[in-house]
């Protein structure tokens, strides 16, 4: 949470900076992929329960002239961490308890229980617009880009025991193409291919929403 309050502060203070200078600013609000994976053995190999999870992100970004943007993001993911269930010989049925008895998950035959686990995904990321350094005179309503970033994720989860498990934080980065169509002057829908270095082993990850620019 107090990642999340810093963050929000940072783009509370991007939007003062440009505003007093009367630039101009583009904000993003947008969905993408992140997967939650959990490793687990079997038959003595290392093997992974894989769920790909909807991940909001906005943007927002400082454009310094027609061809650079550079601004922060920031994302939450609600991904799921797997516990598996232990068999109880005694009583016949699987089984997860807290110490003190208090929280029991059941089930007859094996299978995992799901905490809640909690992400956030923040950094900084550039737009670098394509046409107008293609043409003298781009069109206003499509726009090209390359999209590089970098960003961490931090992840965290509460046990069954109530205790928060917090995962280390993971470096993110990779370069994009995208895409947008302004249906006015200030608002218009994007999309996005980005390939790098992901969290939970995925290499790619696409992104749309709308951006708005003023």
């Amino acid at each position: 949470m107090k990642k999340l309050t810093i963050c929000l502060l940072l783009i509370n203070m991007l939007v003062l900076s440009v505003s007093s200078q009367n630039q101009r600013v583009n904000f993003k609000l947008g969905l993408s992929s992140m997967n939650a994976i959990t490793p687990y053995e079997f038959n003595g190999e290392t093997m992974y329960y894989k769920e790909t999870k909807k991940h909001p992100q906005i943007q927002l970004n400082y454009k310094f002239n027609q061809i650079i943007d550079i601004g922060i993001f920031i994302g939450y993911s609600k991904l799921h961490h797997r516990v598996d269930l232990i068999y109880n010989e005694e009583k016949g049925y699987y089984a997860l308890e807290s110490i003190d008895g208090k929280r029991k998950f059941i089930n007859v035959s094996p299978g995992t229980h799901k905490y809640d686990s909690h992400a956030f995904f923040y950094g900084l990321k550039s737009d670098i617009h394509i046409l107008p350094i293609l043409f003298k005179k781009s069109p206003k309503r499509i726009d090209l880009y390359v999209s590089p970033f970098i960003g961490t994720v931090s992840e965290r989860y509460q046990d069954i025991d109530n205790l928060k498990i917090v995962k280390p934080l993971f470096l993110s980065y990779s370069a994009g193409i995208g895409s947008a169509y302004y249906l006015t002057k200030h608002l218009g829908i994007y999309g996005e291919y980005h390939i790098g270095n992901f969290y939970n082993q995925s290499l790619s990850r696409w992104q749309g929403g709308i951006s708005v620019n003023f």
